[in-house]
């Protein structure tokens, strides 16, 4: 009899323990919700559930906002090496299409601020990141937005951007991992770096939400090469960069072309690469009857940040949903331009038509710049 008393005992204590177990994290910083320090930790993966997602390589928990280091305009936390972390969709900051800056501090600074805006929005001159990022409020938003690994250390990188132009750092070459973001006619933005070497490339961003794209334009030197500098972070030594370097006699390049579809016909429809549906940039796979979406068409790679000016496009095709295709005729495709292609007739009697490429009357880069970044 006392050994099934202590069998019993045993079994019930074992009970509780896995009570207790699947009430807890799975031990995914992921997984974490709101705690003590007011954060919305949840990692929000369900289709409808969250606005964008972030990819987190560096080793500190951080908490973002949209635009301003204020209580108001907090998104949520982001775990530390967070590989896919959702941010929770809501109807104040997520209701339209729009671009807008994420800005990163550290879980350490918010809570020492915490409750007073003045002190944050200091914290958002110097923070631990900033990141150009769009929002569709059509599409699944669903390509991370990356911080940067080399990001968290004791040394400063200090941006001075007083062009016309929102410009991006990106690491080790022109399309590499984004370190930071400094908006136009702004200085100061200082990020944290790490201790090492790191190649610093320039871009330049603009969204354009009536067609859903992104333009990144690259500024390239005399002879073509991208334009870039070189430092190293000691572990308490100051870096400054000043964006009118990398705009002063320099040339402009896409490294991409633009490939708009029009659709003028009575049905949604589908872009298709052999059966993978392709699309945009944030998202959105349907075209509705009388839209018009832009698919960005990346030029392939010379080496050292260079880019080839032009690429054979082919094997790309339209489609309906009740089975009727149409294929985009091959063709060459050059950087900086946009090309047009319209969908038009009825699905409904199979008479649907797609028409010649329409290239654009001048270079994307040249019509950024006219209009300013």
């Amino acid at each position: 009899m006392k050994r099934f008393t202590e069998w019993m005992r045993g079994a019930a204590l074992l009970g509780a323990l896995a009570l207790v177990l699947a009430g807890c994290p799975t031990g995914n910083e992921n997984d974490k919700d709101t705690g003590d320090d007011g954060v919305d930790w949840m990692n929000y993966q369900t289709a409808g559930s969250f606005s964008i997602r972030i990819k987190n390589e560096a080793n500190r928990d951080l908490v973002v906002f949209k635009n301003t280091v204020i209580t108001a305009n907090m998104l949520g936390g982001v775990p530390k090496n967070a590989s896919d972390h959702g941010l929770k969709l809501t109807s104040t900051h997520f209701n339209q299409n729009n671009d807008f800056s994420l800005i990163f501090i550290t879980k350490e600074e918010y809570v020492a601020n915490k409750g007073n805006d003045t002190t944050l929005a200091l914290l958002g001159q110097q923070p631990f990141t900033r990141i150009f990022a769009v929002y569709n409020a059509s599409g699944t938003n669903e390509v991370p937005w990356i911080v940067s690994g080399k990001l968290g250390g004791n040394s400063k990188l200090v941006i001075n951007n007083m062009t016309s132009f929102n410009m991006e750092l990106r690491q080790d070459s022109p399309r590499g991992t984004t370190l930071g973001y400094a908006p136009y006619e702004s200085n100061n933005t200082t990020l944290f770096m790490n201790t090492g070497s790191v190649d610093i490339f320039p871009v330049f961003k603009k969204y354009n939400a009536l067609r859903d794209e992104i333009l990144t334009i690259y500024p390239r030197t005399e002879v073509g090469l991208p334009v870039s500098d070189s430092f190293s972070f000691t572990g308490s030594n100051a870096v400054t960069i000043n964006a009118q370097n990398f705009t002063s006699n320099t040339n402009f390049s896409s490294g991409a072309a633009f490939l708009v579809i029009k659709n003028s016909s009575n049905r949604g429809i589908r872009v298709m690469k052999g059966v993978e549906v392709l699309e945009t940039i944030t998202g959105i796979q349907t075209i509705n009857s009388g839209d018009e979406r832009t698919f960005i068409i990346l030029m392939g790679a010379l080496g050292q940040g260079q880019f080839e000016d032009s690429t054979e496009f082919s094997g790309w095709k339209v489609m309906y949903s009740g089975g009727l295709e149409r294929d985009l005729s091959s063709t060459t495709l050059e950087a900086d331009y946009r090309y047009t292609v319209t969908i038009g007739g009825s699905w409904d009697n199979n008479t649907a038509t797609v028409s010649d490429y329409v290239k654009g009357s001048g270079k994307i880069t040249a019509e950024v710049m006219a209009g300013g970044l």
